[in-house]
């Protein structure tokens, strides 16, 4: 099975000094879940979002597609600041699909970030997506989803080598894999795809411990990336 975590990477002076930036709303987030112990058709879901607090842009509440053909309207269950201008919105809800299968709970949102630089020209023009895949079968005794104990949003400064630790676990004792992969965004048919331009900064690398090495940070901004995490089921990623 496979999440899909969206960090946003900002890039800054050594010295700290002024820099300028565009207006920016959507910053990341992730979707993970737990099977229900009784019925593991059965699904809790958190989603975690990270906005610009300063933004006038909110999202109060949040329309899922379950993958199934349901499509929910979640309202945001808390949101609290946990750094300068970035707070962290928290929704919860539950969902029982009708049968067995592989099925894709995601999220489309708009206003992503002005300015990013390793993406195509206007980005705050272009939406972003977070899905996490759901797989429910009578004979999996998984049911949990990746979780992250850090919060994927972090400074680099230039010249500086970076290390970050996405600290992702699975609470079944799965062992993880990691890619860096384009963010996603929502073509005209509203069908997630990657994020046009969408290129890797030199040195730019995750390990397979979820580690992020940036080993010579250079040109000063705000970055997007997103991370794959696949955990086994059966013997497979």
């Amino acid at each position: 099975m496979k999440t899909f975590l969206y960090p946003l990477l900002l890039l800054l002076p050594l010295l700290l000094t002024s820099m300028p930036t565009e207006a920016t709303h959507l910053r990341g987030g992730y979707i993970y879940y737990t099977l229900d112990a009784e019925n593991p058709r059965k699904a809790y879901f958190t989603m975690k979002l990270y906005t610009k607090e300063s933004s006038p842009a909110d999202d109060p509440a949040v329309t899922i597609e379950m993958g199934d053909g349901i499509q929910l309207t979640v309202n945001r269950a808390n949101v609290r600041t946990i750094r300068p201008d970035v707070k962290l919105s928290t929704y919860t809800w539950e969902h029982t699909f009708a049968a067995s299968g592989t099925f894709t709970a995601t999220w489309i949102g708009q206003n992503r970030n002005g300015g990013i630089l390793n993406l195509a020209a206007a980005t705050g023009q272009l939406s972003m997506g977070i899905a996490t895949e759901i797989k429910y079968s009578p004979l999996d005794l998984n049911r949990n989803s990746v979780q992250i104990k850090s919060e994927p949003h972090f400074t680099a400064y230039r010249g500086n080598p970076l290390r970050f630790n996405l600290l992702a676990y699975d609470p079944d004792g799965d062992s993880l894999g990691y890619e860096l992969i384009a963010p996603l965004h929502a073509d005209s048919q509203k069908l997630l795809q990657p994020s046009p331009g969408f290129t890797v900064p030199e040195g730019f690398t995750i390990n397979r411990f979820g580690e992020v090495h940036w080993e010579n940070p250079d040109k000063v901004g705000e970055y997007a990336f997103a991370v794959a995490i696949t955990w086994p089921r059966h013997g497979t990623h």
